[in-house]
C-alpha cells in the first residue's frame, strides 16, 4: 500500500508530495500549483501571460505505480529469500497470511455491531 502526503508551500506556489510504502522506501515529488503559458505569437513582454492551474495527477499516477510495483516485487522477493519471517514482511498486508484477515475482520465487526442481518 501506498501512503501519501501533501504539503503545500505558499511561498513558493508548490506542493511537496511525500509518498512511502509499507517497507518504509520513500519518493519526494515538488510540483508547481500553477504556471505561466504565453502566447507562441506575442511572446512575454509584448504579450499577456495565462496563469493555468498545473495538474500532476498522471505523474503523480506513474510514480505510484511504479512505488506499488517495487513494493509488491520486494514482497515477493522476502518471501523467496528466507527472509519470510521478517516481522515487517509477516505485517505486510499483501503477505499471503494477511490477505483473508482483513475481509474476516471486517465481516465479523458488521455481525458484532447489531447492524447486519438478524
Amino acid at each position: 500500500m501506498i501512503h501519501e502526503k501533501n504539503t503545500l508551500d505558499p511561498k513558493t506556489h508548490s506542493v511537496t508530495v511525500e509518498l512511502w510504502d509499507d517497507f518504509g522506501h520513500a519518493q519526494t515529488v515538488v510540483h508547481p500549483t500553477h504556471t505561466a503559458v504565453e502566447d507562441p505569437a506575442k511572446p512575454f513582454p509584448l504579450g499577456k501571460v495565462r496563469i493555468v492551474p498545473y495538474d500532476a495527477g498522471q505523474k503523480l499516477e506513474n510514480i505510484r505505480h511504479m512505488m506499488r510495483e517495487r513494493e509488491l516485487a520486494f514482497l515477493a522477493h522476502c518471501l523467496e529469500s528466507g527472509h519470510a519471517q521478517h516481522p515487517a514482511v509477516l505485517a505486510h498486508p499483501d503477505h499471503p497470511e494477511n490477505l483473508g484477515k482483513a475481509a474476516a475482520a471486517a465481516s465479523v465487526d458488521e455481525k458484532d455491531c447489531g447492524c447486519g442481518p438478524k
